[in-house]
């Protein structure tokens, strides 16, 4: 949505305004009547010292401690000033724990420091640090002058205003501690902490009443502000032709009001109430609502309404940006399009809903989809049936009315691919084949692996009591080993880097736990790893594994020992020591999730980057060699659903049942219904001591 800014703004002339509210130059500020002040600083209420009850602190540690000048993330008190040129002091009424501080400057229109005597930053803040106003007491407010530690003496500062009108007070935290109740600042110069009136005894050291300080307690600016009557803050629906931006006068506007100012913009700094925002038009006094010009459909619009002074530096009484927004002539996409996965020529489902807008709701919205090639040619309707390709698509639905076109997002269709399938009956030689179906593999030539050991070892690596046929036999050598079968090929080369989702699904025999894994892949550093491996070393992490990530790893067990559990804690507990396990890997995008023998024991939300820096290995990662033996290992550019994860274990336990889906009249969950079920039923309702 496009955004654009609207400030109001009220003029009088010459400086009545300010002396008419004030006997003296002199200014009273409440620390609660700032412009705005921003976190980790707050408002405490209920205090029987500060005046008003109220003051400014903070309990977390803030600021920088040292002598550099602050920091946007310091917390800051801003008070937006209206005061003659002169030279003035600026006075604080605090109670202070220690020696924490503020940094204080004055700064004009134009956001530069004015001139101050001893000046120790060039930014012109001040370290006001080291307050008198306190001592060891804690419970009292009082006050203390402004100076700069920096500078010898602490001798209070002069600053000097050049120019009649608005200016801006800025306290910024130091540190933790010091409490701020009220600023006084007074073109008397040399008060000092005693002597600042109303203190009837001079000693300074007792609480009072700072109110009876505010010699121009009677400047209020909310007073000067216009009140905004319609549209109301936040409000939506506004039509974009033909409205007016309607005002009350200030409750007590300053003497000389001329007119009112209107500032429009498309940026925050357009219309900044601390910035020198340029005015669309001024209409005079007696005008309280302003005619909107044509305004754009779908848009945000920010105005502001302040009362202005006029002076020698143009100053202004700041309000509050408010903001409304405008009906829409364009198409709403109210519903897009989603990520969608299929096989080679198996199609995929896309849809796309919206509107025709707020204004030309009865016009007829058309509907064109789009793939990486450009238009599809008769996709014309809300929904889109894709076959998929050889490779990933983008599609993305334009929607039209009389007024405008939008696109709606894209959506990926991803191609489900194998990446590989090993199988492991080779039963001798250093070639490990890749038998993955070539139409829908990733490569297009099969991803073949090298038994990497001394070519008097090889035939050990082979045996034919697999669980399904043959099986790769690794030995489990301890350290340093470069005993693994190699795939030249990286996770991008495999379609399957960075968050691409995927599958591992791989039998083990593992005998013992030695750090070895049975696949690994990726950067072995900052998350970008991607294996599962045994965790840790010896029998007392025995049946122990590890979601291998490199930074963020989980670990699980599938069997209840020395007070471990599996995450789903049903009845469906066992070894994966010196038996084999079928374990599933599987990712997408948003999940990781680990299948054990056809049962889900891990569901963790992860998202994954898996590097380049080291290629495909099996039985193995980092220097350890798998101890146990690995067979079947089939490798998916997706994640595969309960159903293939069962299909595939089934394949080598034939056997082995599995309970799809949940049938209420299976009351004894042993996947079949019958006589056991229905005397478990009866037994259940006679239990229930009703009579039909």
């Amino acid at each position: 949505m496009k955004k654009v800014f609207i400030v109001i703004v009220a003029l009088c002339m010459g400086l009545g305004c300010l002396t008419s509210v004030a006997n003296a130059r002199d200014l009273y500020l409440e620390a609660e009547r700032a412009d705005w002040f921003t976190a980790p600083l707050k408002l405490v209420t209920g205090s029987g010292q500060a005046s008003d009850g109220i003051y400014i602190e903070t309990d977390e540690d803030a600021g920088d401690k040292n002598s550099n000048p602050p920091g946007e993330n310091d917390g800051w008190i801003v008070h937006t000033i209206y005061m003659p040129a002169g030279d003035y002091q600026l006075h604080g009424y605090m109670r202070k724990d220690g020696s924490d501080s503020y940094w204080v400057r004055i700064i004009d229109t134009a956001g530069n420091g004015v001139a101050m005597t001893n000046q120790a930053h060039s930014s012109g803040w001040a370290r006001w640090n080291s307050l008198d106003a306190n001592g060891s007491q804690t419970a009292w407010f009082r006050w203390d002058s402004v100076h700069d530690s920096d500078v010898s003496g602490e001798v209070p500062i002069v600053w000097t205003l050049p120019y009649n009108g608005r200016y801006q007070l800025q306290l910024a935290r130091r540190e933790d501690g010091t409490e701020y109740d009220a600023m006084f600042i007074s073109s008397v110069l040399g008060l000092g902490n005693g002597n600042i009136p109303p203190d009837p005894d001079g000693n300074n050291t007792r609480p009072r009443d700072v109110s009876e300080l505010a010699v121009s307690t009677t400047f209020q600016a909310n007073e000067w502000r216009p009140v905004l009557t319609s549209p109301t803050n936040g409000q939506t629906g506004v039509l974009p032709t033909g409205s007016s931006l309607p005002w009350d006068a200030p409750a007590s506007p300053p003497e000389a009001l001329t007119g009112y100012v209107i500032y429009l913009g498309t940026t925050w700094e357009d219309v900044d109430p601390h910035g020198t925002p340029t005015p669309v038009a001024i209409v005079g006094a007696a005008e309280l609502s302003y005619p909107l010009p044509a305004l754009d459909s779908g848009t945000e619009y920010f105005y502001r309404v302040d009362a202005r002074i006029k002076g020698g530096g143009d100053p202004n009484v700041a309000a509050e940006v408010a903001s409304f927004a405008t009906l829409t002539n364009d198409p709403v996409v109210t519903s897009q399009p989603g990520y969608a996965e299929a096989w080679r020529n198996d199609t995929a489902t896309f849809s796309v809903a919206g509107t025709s807008g707020d204004l030309d709701d009865q016009d007829p919205l058309t509907y064109q989809w789009y793939d990486n090639a450009g238009a599809i040619g008769g996709a014309t309707g809300t929904e889109l049936v894709y076959t998929a390709g050889t490779e990933d698509q983008g599609v993305y639905c334009e929607l039209t009315n009389n007024n405008a076109t939008v696109q709606s997002d894209t959506a990926t269709l991803h191609v489900r691919k194998w990446v590989a399938h090993y199988r492991f009956d080779e039963g001798s030689g250093s070639v490990v084949a890749d038998s993955s179906p070539g139409e829908d593999r990733t490569t297009a030539t099969p991803n073949d692996g090298t038994l990497e050991v001394a070519a008097e070892e090889v035939a050990d690596y082979w045996t034919s009591e697999g669980k399904i046929g043959g099986a790769l036999n690794m030995h489990g050598i301890n350290s340093n080993t470069s005993e693994k079968v190699s795939i030249n090929k990286t996770a991008s080369e495999l379609g399957i880097g960075g968050n691409y989702p995927r599958t591992f699904s791989v039998w083990v025999y593992t005998r013992r736990w030695n750090e070895g894994a049975p696949y690994e892949i990726g950067n072995r550093s900052n998350g970008r790893n991607f294996s599962l491996r045994t965790q840790g070393t010896g029998t007392h992490k025995t049946d122990e594994w590890l979601i291998q990530y490199w930074g963020g790893d989980r670990p699980f067990r599938t069997w209840r020992n020395e007070g471990n559990r599996v995450a789903e804690t049903r009845d469906w507990f066992f070894q994966t020591h010196k038996t084999w396990t079928h374990f599933v890997h599987t990712h997408d995008r948003e999940r990781t999730k680990i299948y054990a023998n056809g049962i889900l024991i891990v569901d963790w939300g992860k998202e994954l980057n898996t590097g380049d820096g080291q290629p495909l290995k099996i039985g193995h990662w980092r220097n350890r060699e798998f101890d146990g033996l690995i067979d079947d290992l089939r490798i998916f550019t997706y994640a595969v659903s309960l159903e293939e994860v069962i299909d595939m274990y089934v394949e080598g336990e034939p056997d082995a049942k599995f309970c799809q889906g949940s049938d209420p009249a299976d009351v004894d969950g042993d996947c079949d219904v019958d006589l056991d079920d229905l005397e478990s039923t009866a037994g259940n309702y006679l239990g229930t001591g009703i009579v039909p």
